[in-house]
């Protein structure tokens, strides 16, 4: 959240350069292109408080104990790229947005910040080590019995 923030205040900064508007501004301006270091902090601590609170909402018994399947529960191949999608095009769209306004430095960064990121991210996921064998597909159905996890070996 946070790091997605380093690309996106400084280019809302200067909404009145592309269709924003000039929605707000930082009165003392900040040391990285125009937006304080407070703010990235305040984003971190959302970031933090968010997820701290999820996954203590998440460790609660808020769903039945007995062996229905919940409502709702359904396999969605794939499911797990649908975030990391939705941030790679909010990035892309920051991204390229910046350099349209010739923002060319905070592009620059911009890429040299995710780039690293993007790279770890592709290689985890056409890792071999990361699909499931049959033993472990078997005890995830064993604990998650209306799983609609279906061995494919």
């Amino acid at each position: 959240m946070t790091l997605l923030d380093v690309v996106i205040d400084p280019l809302t900064v200067h909404g009145d350069r592309w269709f924003l508007g000039k929605i707000y501004y930082y009165p003392n301006g900040g040391i990285y292109f125009g937006v304080p270091i407070s703010n990235f902090i305040g984003w971190a601590l959302v970031g933090a408080t968010t997820i701290a609170l999820f996954q203590w909402f998440e460790r609660r018994q808020w769903f039945s104990s007995d062996l229905t399947r919940p409502a709702g529960v359904r396999h969605l191949p794939y499911a797990g790229l649908i975030e990391p999608l939705l941030y790679a095009g909010v990035l892309l769209f920051n991204v390229v947005l910046t350099f349209a306004i010739g923002e060319t430095l905070l592009g620059i960064i911009a890429i040299m910040i995710y780039l690293p990121a993007g790279v770890l991210f592709a290689a985890n996921f056409v890792d071999p080590r990361r699909r499931a064998d049959a033993a472990q597909i078997a005890t995830h159905r064993y604990d998650f019995p209306h799983s609609p996890i279906v061995s494919r070996l």
